[in-house]
């Protein structure tokens, strides 16, 4: 009955406090709605979710993409007809794996591209959730350049940089982020591995490589490395939940004295959201322009063949 009686209360407050706010246009009448929207736990997500995540629903085929990159099978139909790539000339027989896995370099271009997409969504998001982090692009991210020896036995890892640099100016600290994503078609869903163990797995291998490289530079070095590892299809490692989570609640802990403050909950859902919906708009859209630029390819040599074999029975 007591507990009934508070909840009673509760609502009443929460309905007098909502019937005083102002109702005008533009900001007061926002400000209102989000208030409302995330006035219990898990609501009203879509209202505070980042700009860059507003129009987060994929169209029917980019949204075939992530989910084939999950189960761990091709996104499409086999062609009907031989079909080569159209960087390095192999005759495809699965659409998705060729796309994430040719060794060409015309491919190796088209990945690089894809990387650094992935890189921009992050290093705005930092600057999103903390106007104090500076955060810089990969050639202010030479782990030489901040005081890491290299290994002598790999002379190479010298021009080794990261994809990013972050100073934070309230506490002074700058460490550098290394951003990657894992998993070809046929991995994601073969042997039983659940969303993010891939990436868990491409973490740990590039910590190592860090470390083969520059000992003793890692996670608890100074400056300190942080890989972020992500799956095409829009899972992140443990350690990338466990690192947005801690920049969220710091971001959270500033906006607590707010009028209306964000619930913790709905900032991390945002968060983990326009991670997710990044990576599966990025790699569907890679996978897509893939596939039409092979089969426009295949169409001109079947013209091309159809015009030859007309000339020869002139």
């Amino acid at each position: 009955m007591q507990g009934k009686f508070a909840i009673h209360l509760s609502e009443l407050a929460s309905k007098r406090f909502r019937e005083s706010m102002p109702t005008g246009e533009g900001e007061p009448n926002a400000r209102k709605r989000g208030f409302i929207s995330g006035a219990s736990k898990e609501a009203g997500a879509g209202i505070h979710a980042s700009r860059r995540s507003l129009q987060c629903r994929l169209p029917d085929d980019e949204h075939r993409v992530p989910c084939a990159l999950r189960l761990g099978v091709d996104a499409f139909p086999p062609p009907p007809a031989a079909v080569k790539c159209p960087d390095c000339g192999q005759i495809l027989g699965d659409w998705t794996a060729h796309a994430l896995a040719c060794s060409s370099i015309e491919a190796q271009s088209e990945r690089t591209t894809l990387h650094t997409a992935n890189d921009v969504v992050v290093r705005a998001l930092l600057r999103d959730l903390n106007p104090e982090l500076v955060v810089t692009g990969s050639n202010d991210a030479y782990p030489a350049d901040l005081g890491m020896r290299h290994n002598d036995l790999i002379p190479e890892a010298l021009n080794h940089r990261a994809d990013a640099r972050v100073y934070d100016a309230r506490s002074g600290t700058t460490y550098l982020i290394d951003f990657t994503f894992t998993n070809s078609a046929r991995l994601s869903g073969k042997n039983g591995a659940a969303p993010g163990g891939h990436a868990d797995e491409a973490e740990a291998a590039k910590y190592a490589q860090y470390n083969r490289e520059f000992p003793g530079f890692g996670a608890d070095s100074s400056p300190a490395l942080v890989v972020l590892s992500g799956e095409r299809h829009g899972s992140i490692s443990k350690g990338s939940r466990d690192y947005w989570d801690a920049v969220v609640k710091d971001a959270h802990g500033r906006q607590a004295t707010q009028e209306f403050p964000v619930p913790l909950s709905v900032m991390i859902r945002r968060v983990r959201q326009t991670l997710a919906v990044a990576m599966r708009r990025l790699n569907a859209s890679r996978i897509l322009q893939f596939r039409r630029r092979a089969l426009e390819g295949a169409q001109r040599v079947r013209i091309a063949g159809q015009g030859v074999e007309g000339l020869a029975g002139v």
